[in-house]
């Protein structure tokens, strides 16, 4: 009997023990959960804290949580607002300090600098938002110095080839364009020559004035092939042609450029100089990967750029990832006075000869090596006329043969100037005397057109996808009842037609194309699709579902001639297809793209005489061989 009642208080002792343990376990759980509660912003728990300094007490108003004090706990409920507990003076003030450090986070993480990379305003908010820096780049970094370092969506471009998935909303992106309409500015509308028809969209009107003077460049064009002579004024027209039919009117000019190879940069400098000069500022658009930072760099080494700034002035981030830029980069536009343009047209003069003879080499070390790509691209030197005069150790009397800047016409402020780039090495607009009076050239977001396909696309897809050197026609015979395959994403149907006729394609050397009958080219595309031999798309499963499937869209087209192109059929990003069939016959074709985004008819042809560029056909196969890149000079 002594020994049960021993095991009876043993177990009662062990109990208590047990429940008191629980209640001190949850007592300190429930004051974590409080000191926390109330360090982070953006409480979802507190959603009151107001402090009485004279009774040094602290209210904290919540729903549905238990907190405790040294004297006993309550319940915070919805209909009774919590009873008052006293913290020592010490505590109180120094939970103060931690409360007004967590209000003003938010506002210390914006900065008022921007990528000079993208053109986004730095922050330390949100990382999928443009413009991200962590907060620990910018804790030990004076402003100087920020304005040097680039945000983390360029750096991962720049270094690792790779690009964050930032979002940019269409509001985000119509504020930043806003201002165009509202400036006496002329507009540059950037066309990407491999795909014209989808680039030109109507979208560009909408940030343009009517009466806004534009100026057309055609971008790429060292990849465009030559289909004989006069092809360039050609495109130019063709160019023209397509601008007034998205309603750009108040045109001002065409121009061709490349702004990998430098070809007709100085071309298009010229014109702006003696045609615009500085009557406004100017603003670059077009839709994305069309090449506009690309541009912007090959610009910032040309006189159309102040030459004592250009070397300060961080380059735009080139990637082929589309929408690189998310903000407006800029810098201060050259004054063309008349003794700079005599300056500058003498060094053109002096380098014309140069480059004739330059072109004269390629044309011969393409014949000797039998036709290499690389020496058969369009280029063009870029270059300032006037960085030479600005040197360390220049002398009065170089103000006898050279005017400065308008901006910078002391011999002191020179000094100056060239101080500040030895310390600094980065331009800021207050380095100018008067920025207010400089005018600007702008690079600007580009514009997301729903109906190009790379936007779909991932970025190893897009890379086999777009063309890095001169692209060779390809020519095939196609018999009506057979279908052609370019890539994983574009498809031609030969409905009905009396003979065969020419497909020619133009789009990247690497990618593969595949002619097979109509009523097996559904069992080809499956089986194939994300494989090799279509090449393109290429990735897991969960990728691969994310592309939209085909939608057709039949075509009715008439013939001019075995030696000139009817119309091209263009498939959006990937390139297009020039047909080529019999004077007055009729055909019909249903082309294929994801979701039907796109597919267009283009009449005239881009390359009328195109399908003439062709070897001779390849026995027992619809292909043609490719002519060799020394016709393409």
């Amino acid at each position: 009997m002594l020994t049960a009642r021993r095991v009876l208080i043993f177990l009662n002792s062990r109990i208590t023990w047990n429940t008191n343990f629980i209640k001190h376990k949850s007592k300190i759980a429930r004051k974590k959960i409080v000191q926390q509660d109330v360090v982070k912003p953006n409480l979802s728990l507190i959603s009151e804290l107001y402090f009485n300094e004279n009774e040094q007490q602290m209210h904290i108003q919540s729903k549905d949580t238990t907190f405790e004090d040294r004297t006993g706990s309550y319940e915070a409920t919805d209909n009774k607002p919590p009873e008052t507990f006293v913290r020592h003076g010490r505590k109180v003030s120094r939970l103060r300090r931690k409360i007004n450090s967590v209000e003003k986070d938010d506002t210390e993480q914006l900065i008022n600098v921007i990528c000079k990379g993208c053109g986004s305003k730095f922050h330390s908010i949100d990382p999928n938002k443009p413009g991200y820096i962590p907060k620990d780049k910018t804790e030990d970094t004076t402003g100087e110095s920020l304005s040097s370092l680039l945000c983390q969506r360029c750096y991962y471009m720049q270094r690792y080839n790779t690009a964050l998935d930032i979002a940019m909303s269409q509001e985000e992106y119509k504020a930043v364009l806003s201002r165009i309409q509202q400036e006496k500015a002329l507009v540059i509308v950037l066309v990407d020559l491999l795909d014209p028809s989808n680039s030109l969209c109507r979208e560009l009107g909408n940030y343009l004035h009517p009466k806004q003077p534009v100026f057309i460049v055609g971008n790429k064009v060292d990849l465009i092939p030559k289909d004989g002579k006069g092809y360039l004024e050609r495109i130019k027209d063709n160019l023209e042609k397509q601008a007034m039919q998205v309603g750009l009117k108040n045109i001002k000019g065409i121009q061709l450029t490349s702004a990998k190879t430098g070809y007709g940069i100085e071309s298009m400098v010229t014109k702006l100089l003696k045609h615009w000069n500085r009557k406004g500022h100017i603003f670059l658009l077009g839709c994305t990967n069309a090449g506009k930072s690309s541009l912007f760099n090959a610009l910032l080494n040309s006189d159309l750029c102040m030459s004592h700034v250009s070397d300060m002035i961080q380059r735009a981030t080139i990637s082929i990832w589309p929408g690189t830029t998310l903000g407006l980069l800029k810098f201060p536009i050259l004054s063309a006075t008349p003794h700079r343009l005599y300056q500058r047209v003498l060094r053109l003069k002096q380098e014309h000869s140069a480059m004739q003879e330059e072109h004269e080499l390629r044309s011969l070390k393409l014949k000797e090596s039998g036709g290499k790509i690389h020496h058969a691209l369009l280029r063009g030197d870029v270059k300032s006329t006037f960085k030479q005069y600005i040197e360390k150790d220049f002398k009065p009397h170089d103000i006898a043969t050279f005017s400065f800047d308008s901006d910078l016409c002391d011999i002191a402020e020179q000094k100056q100037y060239i101080k500040k780039k030895e310390e600094k090495q980065v331009f800021e607009d207050s380095d100018l005397p008067a920025p207010e009076k400089t005018r600007w050239f702008y690079d600007t977001p580009g514009l997301i057109n729903s109906s190009q396909i790379m936007n779909h696309l991932s970025q190893d897809d897009l890379e086999r996808m777009t063309p890095n050197t001169l692209i060779i026609p390809r020519t095939y015979i196609i018999k009506p009842g057979y279908s052609i395959l370019l890539t994983g994403l574009s498809r031609i149907d030969y409905l009905q037609g009396e003979a065969a006729i020419y497909f020619t394609v133009l789009a990247a050397n690497r990618l593969p194309v595949n002619v097979c009958k109509i009523s097996e080219v559904d069992q080809f595309y499956m089986e194939n699709f994300g494989q090799d031999k279509l090449a393109v798309p290429q990735g897991l499963d969960v990728y691969l579902n994310t592309i939209p499937s085909f939608v057709g869209k039949e075509v009715h087209l008439t013939g001019t001639g075995w030696e000139t192109c009817a119309a091209d059929v263009q498939l959006s990003s990937i390139g297009w297809v020039a047909i080529t069939a019999g004077t007055g016959m009729a055909i019909t074709l249903r082309c294929f793209t994801p979701d039907g985004a796109g597919c267009l008819i283009r009449d005239p042809p881009f390359l009328q005489y195109i399908v003439n560029v062709r070897g001779r056909r390849i026995r027992g196969t619809p292909a043609y061989h490719m002519k060799s890149a020394k016709f393409m000079m």
